[in-house]
């Protein structure tokens, strides 16, 4: 079967298409790892924040919903929990409720630091959802390779 190269226009709806889905897929592991299955809409807010002369767009909160809207609340028996808890506290020992809790927010906001920032201010994705993609699959000549 000949396989024909792709316009520039096609090349570029399919890196755009592509940052999307993988963007998607980011928050959707991120929602599921941290409030299980039930997470479906995703809600990012980002802000300007400035540092001397550079201003970066920085993620602010994430939410994370049900399928009826409804705030979710960490999932502390996912994997991804249950594999911090032996990793961090092999004694199974999370000492009292107050630490706990901050330890907890500290875990949050480092696997929120992971996540990619999109280029608005706000952003939703639904789990059951994904991005629309008209490219799936791209054939690159291995000849391409062999001449680098």
């Amino acid at each position: 079967m000949p396989y024909r190269g792709m316009t520039e226009t096609e090349l570029q709806t399919f890196v755009h298409e592509f940052r999307a889905f993988t963007t998607w897929r980011e928050y959707v592991s991120y929602a599921r790892d941290l409030y299980g299955p039930q997470a479906e809409r995703i809600e990012m807010v980002a802000v300007t924040e400035r540092t001397g002369t550079r201003t970066a767009l920085v993620i602010d909160a994430v939410h994370v919903y049900d399928m009826r809207r409804r705030p979710l609340e960490p999932d502390l028996s996912t994997v991804w929990w249950q594999a911090i808890f032996r990793e961090c506290f092999p004694d199974e020992e999370l000492y009292d409720d107050e630490l706990h809790e901050d330890w907890i927010d500290a875990m949050i906001e480092e696997r929120q630091a992971t996540l990619p920032v999109p280029a608005s201010g706000f952003d939703v994705f639904l789990a059951s959802r994904p991005p629309r993609r008209h490219y799936t699959t791209v054939y690159i000549e291995e000849r391409a390779f062999a001449a680098a």
